[in-house]
């Protein structure tokens, strides 16, 4: 599902490159669903796409990126620890245009994002996720072969 939802969004788009613009997580220490819409999160704040910070949000997971080879080939990625995403789309856009990175939002749980607690990056979520909304989404299909997911299904089954 993820694959062929992001591939679609780039092929519709006619982009370089798409990441996604909301996301689910799964906080494991926490043993708690959440989601994540960093726009909605910056209009919260008084603040729209055109923040960089909303920007560096929308745009910085690298976690849910898919791009065709030749971005790839033509914008190489910067040999640095942190940041190293958000560098390669606004390279992308820079050279390509604002359009060539698409925005695609996963409201049926197409990614989970796992916080295990030694991320290098932590996500901003806008509000927790509810039982019957967490056993609903779409990755849940993979929790007989994913531990994480066997785990907080197990937890959310016997809640």
């Amino acid at each position: 599902m993820y694959l062929t939802s992001m591939v679609e969004a780039l092929q519709e788009r006619k982009a370089q490159a798409v990441t996604l613009s909301t996301w689910y997580i799964y906080d494991k220490p926490r043993a708690i669903f959440q989601f994540c819409d960093p726009i909605a999160w910056g209009l919260v704040k008084g603040l729209d796409l055109s923040s960089q910070q909303v920007k560096g949000f929308a745009y910085g997971y690298g976690f849910s990126y898919v791009f065709r080879r030749k971005a790839a080939l033509d914008v190489q990625y910067d040999d640095i620890n942190m940041g190293e995403d958000y560098g390669f789309v606004t390279a992308l856009q820079s050279r390509r245009g604002e359009g060539a990175v698409a925005l695609l939002r996963d409201d049926f749980g197409i990614c989970l994002h796992v916080q295990h607690g030694k991320n290098t990056s932590n996500s901003i979520p806008l509000r927790e996720v509810g039982r019957e909304e967490a056993l609903n989404l779409d990755v849940m299909e993979l929790a007989q072969c994913h531990g994480a997911l066997q785990e907080s299904t197990l937890r959310l089954a016997c809640q």
